[in-house]
């Protein structure tokens, strides 16, 4: 299959040394082009830490997300136009001064601060990712929001319950919105065992039979996850594809998810 994967998130930047990053982005770039996550929850984020972050980056993989804006807080908001940013998400599975994050077993909501964060975020042109929040956070946020929304990585409760997976009423506000949802291949919330290949499938088949092939992508999560055996780099990715074909999944769909979804998404 002649596409490139266009993955919505991996966490390269804060599992692997500064030194590691080009040759593992020029390792992957004939299959892949991810963006690539800032995950600040046990991180010291003050003025100038994501433009440094940012700059060891080769120039032509930078695409980049921030994952937990907690340091925003009380920081200045100003650091959330230091680097480009294709999305932003409020919190990380904990509760924070912006909202209640989707493990903490809170019923917190979207603080004040939170609301603020969002304006600045659509300010700046970037969309607002709701993987890590809890249920009352996401619609709270889906309703005051006005710009674009997306899940980054996840899976999806109706097939296994897990609080980091969307419910079937989450993914439908979601795509009414016109957003995107990455499907990722952490086995915790795939089948809360070693999960499959065939657990990816399971997920998968039950978005697209339920909502269809337009508002599903990729977000594997790697690098910060723990995938299936068979799903544990970019090209070992088109055993998937190759899964759905058997299935009865045309080229085109599996085009959809694997590759132009994404892109279409952040190119409007």
């Amino acid at each position: 299959m002649n596409f490139v994967i266009s993955d919505l998130h991996n966490d390269m930047l804060t599992t692997m040394d500064s030194s590691e990053y080009a040759r593992y982005l020029h390792g992957i770039k004939e299959y892949a082009a991810p963006v690539l996550a800032v995950w600040t929850t046990r991180l010291d984020v003050k003025r100038g830490f994501l433009k440094k972050l940012a700059d060891a980056v080769p120039k032509e993989f930078a695409r980049f997300a921030l994952e937990d804006a907690h340091f925003l807080g009380e920081g200045p908001l100003e650091q959330l136009g230091e680097i480009p940013l294709l999305y932003v998400g409020l919190t990380w599975n904990d509760d924070n001064t912006l909202a209640g994050g989707a493990k903490s077993g809170t019923q917190m909501g979207l603080t004040e601060r939170g609301k603020t964060v969002i304006r600045e975020a659509e300010r700046h042109g970037i969309a607002l990712d709701v993987a890590h929040l809890n249920r009352r956070s996401f619609f709270e946020l889906m309703d005051y929001a006005h710009g674009k929304t997306l899940c980054s990585h996840c899976c999806f409760d109706a097939v296994y319950s897990h609080p980091r997976n969307l419910t079937d009423e989450q993914i439908e506000l979601l795509v009414l919105r016109g957003g995107i949802v990455g499907m990722t291949f952490e086995s915790s919330f795939l089948t809360g065992l070693k999960a499959k290949i065939s657990d990816v499938v399971r997920h998968i088949d039950h978005f697209v039979q339920k909502f269809g092939c337009d508002s599903l992508a990729i977000g594997s999560d790697f690098n910060g996850c723990a995938p299936p055996d068979e799903l544990c780099d970019y090209p070992s990715i088109f055993g998937l594809a190759y899964e759905l074909e058997k299935l009865g999944y045309d080229q085109s769909d599996i085009r959809k998810i694997f590759e132009t979804n994404a892109q279409n998404f952040f190119a409007v």
